[in-house]
């Protein structure tokens, strides 16, 4: 939309991919609904001249003109056939999107080609909550673990930096990580947690 007139300068319309299930309505006649599997939010980033779009019903990332509205790429996000759905963020022009079983990385700047990512990187375990990008890595929680990774990767692989094991008392696995700069914050069920600095065990993979 143009922001001095509010007129709509472009629209562009995107295939909608889905599996059909029937259901039964309340009436007993048979109901066809589609149920997508893509991204857990619809959002829009802007990225230099680009307009980048994460659409809960389409298994893709496109990114537009924000002119014109051409399309200017299109990338895949089952590349690796693991499902990523949300958005962790952009830094230094990489875009990273992570899923319960992996992350993955794309360089805008390059028509979004993933430079990193890998099939099950979490060894098999699942990621129940949202990570966290911050400039020095990528905060996941893994089970009942949080998972700490590099930014830039290697050889098109994900370079871990650290582990900690968290222990929230509950039995229940890591939930949403935020941060205000200081602490880790998890957020899971009802509850909000505050990590601190536990005792270092002489089996512990990092601090």
């Amino acid at each position: 939309m143009d922001p001095a007139t509010g007129l709509i300068r472009f629209a562009k319309r995107y295939p909608r991919r889905g599996k059909i299930n029937m259901t039964t309505g309340r009436f007993g006649r048979g109901m066809q609904q589609i149920q997508f599997e893509s991204w857990s939010s619809d959002t829009v980033l802007a990225f230099g001249r680009q307009m980048i779009c994460f659409s809960s019903d389409a298994r893709h990332i496109e990114a537009h003109d924000r002119n014109t509205g051409e399309l200017i790429w299109q990338s895949d996000v089952y590349p690796l056939e693991a499902r990523v759905d949300y958005l962790l963020g952009v830094c230094n022009g990489l875009l990273y999107a992570a899923g319960p079983e992996t992350i993955l990385a794309f360089d805008l700047q390059q028509e979004g080609r993933m430079v990193w990512g890998g099939r099950r990187l979490f060894g098999g375990k699942l990621s129940y909550g949202r990570g966290m990008l911050t400039p020095d890595g990528i905060y996941v929680p893994v089970d009942d673990s949080i998972c700490k990774y590099s930014l830039t990767g290697r050889n098109g692989q994900a370079v871990m930096l650290g582990k900690v094991n968290v222990d929230l008392g509950t039995g229940a696995p890591v939930g949403n990580l935020y941060s205000d700069g200081q602490k880790i914050w998890v957020h899971g069920g009802n509850r909000i947690y505050a990590l601190a600095r536990g005792q270092r065990s002489r089996n512990a993979d990092s601090d």
